[in-house]
């Protein structure tokens, strides 16, 4: 591990952890050689490369990980070479296209293609109607099955679209199989903040999933959806402004139904009722990291008016 004072750019301390790696005396036992996990950290900010996988390059990580966890992967791969997810994704089988339509197997190809080349961050577009819930069904199925993945996070913004996911799973049938998902792996639509280990795919709102982050007992189920309670909530958190990292600060189409009104589409409140300052896509990663980094939430907005 290199440490390095706040501030520092870490990308360019790679080569020093390397040198730690391979420059272990030979007096001392290693179960291999170079050693396989670098990390640079400033405290703040930490770099993880894993030498076990092919290509290895540098990540961002949110913490070290787990001593269980390094010698589970240190011993996997002693056992059976090219055990990381990195190693297996390349070596998928062909994907079976019967059922699927053209755009749908061009994004799982192109999915698969990009973990391969290292690179964790993807994002599928695809109408509305064109089989978005189906298409990850097959992708996650895969993910587990051929690239051994131990666990799958399903985000939805509301409940509803958490139990329509759950459906899909329970009703998609796995190629050359035949069986349901749910019959071979365990799918769970998360009502608590308790994630049981067998779960192999995991459904859960944005909210709840910051509620367990946050280390909070459970969360008021009112609370996942566009509600009064939702709606209290902002208000009783004396915010002055909301914003998103993403296109839409709330979920589409919005719910106008006569018995939701007026919290079915929540920017009405915010801003008509609330007066609150409402922005979508803001870059939100260094605040967030700086809030990490002092404890402090609060920040002051500004807003340059024509």
């Amino acid at each position: 591990m290199e440490a390095k004072k706040e501030g520092s750019t870490l990308c360019g301390f790679e080569i020093q952890t390397t040198k730690y790696s391979e420059g272990l005396p030979d007096s001392l036992p290693a179960p291999r050689r170079p050693l396989p996990f670098c990390y640079q950290s400033t405290g703040v900010e930490t770099r993880f490369t894993n030498l076990l996988g092919p290509d290895a390059a540098s990540r961002n990580v949110f913490s070290f990980h787990r001593p269980e966890t390094l010698a589970e992967w240190l011993s996997d791969e002693l056992s059976q070479p090219g055990s990381t997810f990195k190693a297996r994704i390349r070596q998928v089988p062909p994907l079976a296209e019967q059922g699927l339509r053209p755009a749908q197997i061009r994004a799982i190809k192109n999915l698969e293609l990009s973990l391969g080349q290292g690179k964790p961050r993807a994002l599928i577009q695809m109408a509305s109607g064109g089989g978005k819930t189906f298409t990850a069904c097959n992708f996650i199925y895969r993910l587990i099955s051929h690239a051994n993945a131990r666990r799958i996070l399903f985000l939805v913004d509301r409940r509803t679209l958490g139990q329509q996911a759950l459906n899909e799973f329970q009703q998609f049938s796995v190629p050359g199989d035949g069986r349901k998902f749910t019959e071979l792996y365990g799918v769970h639509r998360l009502t608590s903040n308790t994630i049981g280990p067998s779960n192999k795919v995991v459904i859960s709102t944005i909210q709840r999933l910051y509620s367990i982050l946050k280390g909070e007992p459970d969360l008021d189920p009112e609370l996942e959806e566009h509600s009064e309670a939702l709606a209290r909530y902002v208000w009783n958190s004396h915010a002055s402004a909301i914003a998103a990292d993403n296109t839409s600060l709330e979920v589409t189409p919005a719910d106008m139904t006569a018995g939701s009104r007026p919290f079915g589409l929540l920017h009405t409140v915010l801003i008509g009722l609330f007066g609150l300052a409402v922005g979508e896509l803001w870059w939100l990663e260094n605040v967030a990291t700086d809030c990490a980094h002092d404890g402090a939430g609060a920040r002051f907005v500004h807003h340059c008016g024509r």
